[in-house]
């Protein structure tokens, strides 16, 4: 079969199990090849191929509603319902969303990206489908990683003792990004059914049934005890072979032919069918381009900002590092031998921790994703700034995020954090101002503090000065316009304005709180005409920040701000920057105006 002439899952339902099987290994194959080149989301993707080709043969999406937990494992999903044709363009600009996407397809029911969110929105579907007195399936389909977040257990908890059904597919593949962690890990790895006991509640008829329910359901609490799933209220099955169609779709019948809420444990293999993945997990759950051949990534061993803020934090003698599921991700490997917990999918908590942990005087680095720092708000304002510890918090993915879209654009921390009192937000500009801001956060502030790095690539030198103040700096000296970023951003901004021979005063705000009101005083005195570029959004930004302060001043000056005004889709930086006209044109057209 033709993988792009697939226009819909409706041609699986004559399918045979054996026929189901053959098409999983081409999709295998045709994933393994598709992602070398443009780089995804390849070993979650790998390992639910089968469980995804039995539920569309099972069920009748769209008319049956099938939810994705983060999103990320939808690759499958998108070529059984019509878009194999369209993976050339994984993740580019303009091109196939990595992640389930309402715009793209009928099939795509509700949009994810952060953990933890899809039995929550199920719950939501079943009750719209209640209210509305329409009959059909909701299936969340979510990973055992996704379980260690607590909205995942409000949810089940929720929804346990009504008397509507939802079916809950819990993908066991013993990882998140990286290795699951906690009791609820355990718990899954000792979880058994009794098979003859499920064989009865399957095969013999409704009125035998109920006379050996009592019976069956003592000796059950005896043999086997009930688990947590069961306790809660649903019908449990499994474990089952995620890589057994005939068993996937038993399973999967007999859930949608019963009138309870069901939850299926399903065990994957995360890379299965490609040994380099298979056997690194970690390494391959996102990758960029590969040779299918030899397993190599091209750019490997190049400096992020990720690992550079690492090396900075090791350097701190007795620091407690916290992560929620990110020791991959946030490039935490340095710390695996020295004081490095992680608590899981679970931002909120570990925030909290954090907090206890700085008020018994311990130094603490608490690294999030900047769209992950969304969820732990709460914790974060109240546990820790409120209480002024000294905690310090990294904002990786700073700005405008390549390839995985409007669900991960770090666009939204600054406006964040300003609202609070209490805390410092920094941005270094360069490896230099790096070393020196994480010295200034731990040695010399003592209060909540967060430092903010992109996704991207880094030079690294040496540091030669220290930072005692939050203060800015003014790296460049002209006489026709001031401009005024942060990070990365003030580097390119200096080859734009040298590279047109414009110029400019262009000042580092490296402290984007609290600015630095004598830089402030000294652009308001030049009377300069002002840009201000910031790659997030302007409500609550520096812009607004420094606009706020200048007018309370009597001289006022010409202000521009460049900022972005909607969320960035998936795509390269370079398209994205050109899409919100903050590309290098952009700036030069806004100069020449200014």
């Amino acid at each position: 079969m033709d993988l792009f002439n697939i226009n819909g899952p409706e041609f699986l339902k004559d399918k045979s199990s054996n026929e189901l099987t053959e098409l999983s290994n081409k999709i295998r194959g045709f994933l393994i090849e598709s992602i070398s080149k443009t780089g995804g989301h390849l070993a979650s993707n790998l390992g639910i191929i089968e469980l995804t080709v039995a539920l569309h043969k099972v069920f009748d999406s769209p008319k049956d509603q099938i939810i994705f937990d983060v999103g990320h494992q939808c690759y499958t999903h998108k070529i059984l319902t019509g878009r194999a044709k369209e993976f050339p363009t994984l993740r580019q600009f303009k091109g196939l969303s990595g992640f389930p996407k309402r715009s793209e397809s009928p099939h795509d029911v509700f949009e994810t990206g952060h953990s933890s969110t899809s039995i929550s929105a199920a719950v939501g579907f079943v009750e719209a489908n209640r209210q509305n007195n329409i009959k059909q399936d909701v299936i969340a389909v979510i990973g055992d990683g996704s379980m260690t977040g607590g909205l995942a257990f409000e949810a089940i908890n929720h929804f346990g003792q009504n008397n509507q059904k939802m079916i809950i597919i819990i993908n066991d593949n013993e990882m998140s990004i990286s290795k699951n962690v906690g009791a609820l890990s355990k718990l899954f790895r000792e979880i058994r059914i009794n098979k003859q006991y499920l064989f009865t509640k399957s095969k013999v008829p409704h009125f035998v049934k109920k006379l050996l329910s009592n019976f069956a359901n003592t000796v059950k609490y005896f043999v086997d005890g009930p688990n947590i799933f069961e306790s809660l209220g649903y019908n449990y099955y499994g474990p089952v072979d995620g890589h057994n169609i005939k068993e996937l779709i038993r399973h999967l019948e007999l859930a949608k032919n019963t009138d309870k809420s069901v939850i299926i444990h399903v065990k994957t293999d995360k890379g299965k069918g490609y040994e380099p993945a298979q056997n690194n997990k970690v390494r391959w759950h996102g990758v960029g381009n590969y040779s299918v051949k030899t397993g190599e990534f091209p750019n490997d061993g190049v400096l992020t900002w990720s690992k550079l803020i690492s090396t900075a934090v090791s350097k701190i003698e007795d620091v407690t590092v916290i992560t929620p599921a990110m020791i991959s991700g946030s490039s935490l490997e340095l710390f695996e031998d020295r004081n490095l917990i992680d608590v899981g999918i679970a931002e909120g908590h570990a925030a909290t921790m954090a907090a206890g942990l700085a008020i018994n005087n311990k130094k603490v680095f608490l690294p999030f994703y900047s769209t992950f720092a969304q969820r732990a708000y709460d914790n974060i304002l109240h546990d820790i700034v409120r209480q002024n510890l000294h905690v310090v918090i990294g904002i990786d993915r700073a700005g405008i995020v390549p390839f995985d879209g409007d669900t991960h654009q770090g666009i939204f921390d600054i406006s964040m954090f300003n609202a609070m009192v209490n805390i410092k937000i920094a941005m270094p500009k360069d490896s230099v101002e790096a070393y020196m801001l994480m010295d200034y956060a731990f040695n010399i502030n003592t209060g909540p503090m967060v430092i903010r790095y992109p996704k991207s690539k880094v030079i690294d030198k040496k540091a030669v000065d220290k930072i005692d103040r939050p203060s800015w700096k003014k790296e460049l000296t002209g006489n026709n316009v001031n401009i005024i970023s942060y990070g990365p951003d003030v580097n390119r901004l200096i080859k734009i304005v040298e590279k047109n021979n414009i110029s400019a005063n262009i000042y580092n705000a490296r402290f984007i709180k609290p600015i630095d009101h004598d830089m402030v005083d000294e652009i308001l005195d030049n009377g300069l005409p002002t840009l201000i570029y910031e790659n997030v959004v302007e409500s609550g930004s520096l812009g607004q920040t420094v606009i706020s302060y200048m007018s309370t001043k009597s001289k006022q000056i010409n202000v521009k701000l460049m900022n972005i005004k909607s969320i960035p889709e998936h795509g390269d930086v370079a398209s994205l920057l050109i899409e919100h006209k903050l590309d290098d044109n952009s700036v030069l057209e806004v100069l020449r105006k200014l």
